[in-house]
C-alpha cells in the first residue's frame, strides 16, 4: 500500500479489515520484508487481520536506505502504526531482528500513551540486554554476514539462501542489531511469550528465560522442533496464543465494533504512566514440540 502521496509506505497488505477478532502486526528478519507472511492471513484465518510492516530497504521500499540505528526504526515505525490503533485487541509480533524492533516498539508505543498490545511475542532472538556473540564492533562485515546464513540453516522466501551473495540489506540489518544496545525500560505489563527452535544455533533454548524481567505479566517460553526458522510451516503455537488475545465482546456491543481504547500500560482513560514494579512475572515453559 502506498501514501497518498504515491510513495510505498509501511503496510503493503493495505487497508485494516475492521471485522477481524484480533490484529496481528508482524516485524520480519535480518534481511527480510513483508512477504515472509505472506501465507500467514489463509494460515490464520479470517479472524486475525494479519498486518506485515515493511521497513525501509525492502519489497516496494527497497529503493529507500535501510535504518542503520534501532532508535530511529522504532520511532518511524511507532508513527505509522499509532494512527491504525483504532480499538481492534493486536499483537506485536517479531521473527528474529524482528522481535528485537517489537519489543522496542511496545516500549515507544507506551511512551507515546497508545493502546496497549494484548500480547508482545517474539521469536527466535536473545533478549534486550544480551549482546549477539561475536559482534566485536558496530559494523558487520560480509564474511560475518556469511557466516549468519550458514547459521540460518535454510533458504526462505525473503531471504538469501547460504549458496547466494550476501545481500546489502542483510548487513545493514545485522550492523543495526550489532549497534544496538538496551535502555532499562521500565517492565511492560502485557503477556510476553518467547518463542524458540530447540535447535537454533543462534539463540539456545536456554537463552529465552532471560526475556522475562521484560514484563510484569504472564511470562511463557515456548520451544518448537527445529532451528532459527521453527514457525515455518508451523504456525499452529501462533494461533494457539492468538486465541487469548481476543477478548468476549461485552453486552450489547456487535462483534466487529472496536472495543474502548485501553492506554498503555492497560489502565482505562487517559494515559498515565507509572513506573511497574520490577516483581516476578507467572512464567510457563512448554517442552520442544509440545502443543497444550
Amino acid at each position: 500500500m502506498t501514501t497518498t502521496d504515491g510513495v510505498p509506505g509501511w503496510f503493503p497488505g493495505g487497508p485494516p479489515r475492521p471485522t477481524a477478532g484480533v490484529r496481528l502486526f508482524c516485524l520480519p528478519y535480518a534481511g527480510g520484508g513483508a512477504s515472509a507472511y505472506h501465507d500467514w492471513p489463509e494460515a490464520l484465518g479470517p479472524e486475525v487481520d494479519v498486518v506485515p510492516l515493511q521497513p525501509p530497504g525492502r519489497g516496494e521500499r527497497r529503493d529507500e536506505p535501510p535504518h542503520r540505528d534501532m532508535a530511529r526504526l522504532v520511532a518511524d515505525a511507532a508513527e505509522a502504526l499509532a494512527p491504525r490503533l483504532d480499538g481492534t485487541p493486536y499483537v506485536l509480533f517479531g521473527h528474529s531482528m524482528g522481535a528485537l524492533v517489537a519489543y522496542e516498539l511496545a516500549c515507544r508505543l507506551r511512551e507515546l500513551g497508545t493502546t496497549a498490545p494484548e500480547q508482545l511475542i517474539v521469536s527466535s532472538h536473545r533478549a534486550p540486554q544480551a549482546r549477539w556473540p561475536g559482534y566485536t564492533d558496530d559494523t558487520v562485515s560480509e564474511t560475518q554476514a556469511a557466516e549468519m546464513l550458514r547459521l540460518f540453516a535454510g533458504p526462505s522466501p525473503d531471504a538469501p539462501g547460504p549458496a547466494g551473495p550476501v545481500r546489502p540489506l542483510l548487513i545493514s540489518d545485522l550492523t543495526l542489531c550489532a549497534r544496538y544496545h538496551h535502555h532499562d525500560h521500565d517492565p511492560l505489563t502485557m503477556p510476553l511469550t518467547a518463542l524458540g527452535g530447540a535447535r537454533d544455533p543462534l539463540v539456545p533454548p536456554a537463552t529465552l528465560a532471560a526475556w522475562r524481567v521484560h514484563t510484569t505479566g504472564p511470562f511463557r517460553r515456548r520451544l518448537l522442533p527445529g532451528g532459527h526458522f521453527p514457525l515455518r510451516d508451523r504456525l499452529a503455537p501462533v494461533r494457539e496464543l492468538l486465541r487469548t488475545a481476543r477478548p468476549a465482546q461485552p453486552a450489547g456491543r456487535p462483534p466487529g465494533e472496536p472495543r474502548p481504547a485501553t492506554a498503555a500500560g492497560g489502565t482505562r482513560g487517559p494515559h498515565r504512566h507509572h513506573a511497574a514494579r520490577r516483581t516476578r512475572p507467572a512464567e510457563e515453559h512448554d517442552r520442544a514440540g509440545g502443543e497444550r
